[in-house]
């Protein structure tokens, strides 16, 4: 992999600090929520001896998800244990998929054409407002190493980001068996052979050793579904909102190139589930979802340049608009979240809306907010803790952590030696209002 143009890595690296920049923001804004800190509490666990046990809900991870991919992070964390780390993996992944997309646009567009889709690809607002760590991020990385290895004709490169793909999460197993149908329907039949069967091979693994993510999955995620009445229920799940919102962006031009094919299974999954955070098209459940589009539609401009430079310039000149406004709409997001109550990114708000209506906290408030973080900083690492969603990412090495939002806790809160909350949780009947005003309960005394 050679880069000799300067520009596209001076853009990645401004793109990773930018990244990275309002990864901190948030956090230290309290604006990082659940999956931040559940991963780095199972990898905390697992370098203690713990292989993957989430102590919080007294489970292992793996009966939930197999995220497999997570054990590559383990020697790192173990040498850097630090929440930041999460935040530099996730800018770095996305600052990656950029680079695959520049690489791939190289072999058939101009440098000018190639870094205007990289531009545009990293602009996206379904990468800038992630605002957690997820394992399923990663495969989005995966996929863009899998179509540079087509590209160029490099198999080892196909396998590993292949292997790297299934490791990521039980349902990747549909999207590699859909990425060896989209290999047949290209002709190249013995290698969508051999993609379809190690994704059934991991398949027949998954179900031997752990079975329980997929009955899990199901439960949770599809529990409305009944035999009875599947169509009828069908129909009822149907997020159009979902569909319209991650297919405008891009004219709807993935429909008019096979490589959409692989994204069936995740969009699907989305479309149906129960779960409001799989209906955000900006959450990171989306992300591989944007990958695959981006590449759908690079492969149908490399097709339709080469019938018609005119239909070409008019209809690449359409998605850049297209993928500007969409972005200039979904960024107000961080700033006016109460005017996005309906429309396209109404799910997108659900979990955010109580937080002085503001998604990403104004530069302003870092400051007081950063001492906050730093005063938690200096609780004792081997104390009790019982909080909530936005204060648990900045529990995730202490010696025991309960949550009140999720309602994992078993103790009572005298059990605890710091309760920390918002001013007016109301402990009785776990009602709160936030205030942003943080309530430091020391709930008994800890020994010197």
């Amino acid at each position: 992999m050679k880069i000799k143009e300067k520009s596209i890595l001076i853009i990645l690296i401004c793109y990773f600090c930018l990244l990275l920049s309002l990864s901190l923001i948030r956090h230290y804004n309290f604006q990082t929520e659940w999956s931040l800190g559940e991963n780095e509490r199972i990898i905390f666990n697992s370098i203690q001896g713990q292989l993957f046990f989430f102590d919080i809900e007294s489970v292992n991870h793996l009966n939930y998800h197999t995220n497999f991919i997570l054990i590559l992070v383990f020697p790192i964390y173990y040498l850097f244990s630090s929440t930041i780390l999460f935040m530099i993996i996730k800018s770095l992944v996305f600052t990656i998929i950029t680079l695959f997309i520049y690489l791939i646009c190289r072999r058939d567009f101009s440098k000018r054409t190639s870094l205007t889709f990289s531009i545009l690809f990293l602009l996206s607002a379904n990468f800038i407002l992630v605002d957690d760590f997820h394992p399923i991020i990663i495969a989005s990385v995966c996929i863009s190493m899998i179509f540079y290895a087509l590209k160029t004709n490099q198999i080892k490169i196909y396998f590993f980001g292949l292997i790297l793909l299934l490791l990521t999460k039980e349902n990747m197993v549909l999207t590699g068996l859909f990425l060896g149908i989209y290999l047949f329907i290209i002709q190249k039949k013995q290698l969508g052979f051999k993609t379809i069967t190690i994704s059934i091979i991991f398949f027949l693994f998954i179900m031997l050793f752990f079975p329980a993510p997929y009955e899990s999955f199901i439960i949770e995620r599809y529990h409305d579904f009944k035999t009875s009445n599947f169509f009828p229920e069908l129909i009822n799940n149907l997020n159009f909102y979902y569909a319209i919102g991650i297919l405008l962006p891009f004219l709807f031009l993935p429909f008019f190139h096979p490589i959409s094919i692989i994204g069936i299974p995740v969009f699907l999954q989305n479309l149906l589930s129960n779960s409001i955070f799989q209906h955000c098209v900006l959450k990171y459940y989306s992300s591989i979802l944007i990958v695959i589009f981006f590449l759908a539609s690079i492969n149908f401009f490399i097709k339709i340049r080469t019938k018609n430079q005119t239909l070409f310039k008019i209809m690449f000149t359409l998605f850049i608009v297209s993928q500007i406004l969409f972005n200039i709409f979904s960024y107000g997001l961080m700033f006016k979240e109460n005017q996005y109550e309906i429309g396209l990114l109404r799910d997108c708000i659900v979990e955010t809306k109580y937080r002085s209506g503001s998604h990403l906290l104004l530069l302003s408030q870092l400051k007081n907010n950063s001492k906050t973080a730093l005063a938690l900083n200096n609780i004792p690492k081997d104390s009790k803790i019982l909080t909530q969603d936005i204060f648990y990412p900045h529990f995730s090495q202490y010696k025991e952590v309960g949550n009140i939002d999720q309602e994992l806790f078993s103790k009572e809160p005298n059990y605890y030696d710091w309760i920390i909350l918002e001013k007016h949780y109301i402990l009785s009947n776990q009602i709160f209002k936030i205030n942003y005003v943080i309530c430091f309960i020391h709930v008994k005394p800890y020994p010197i």
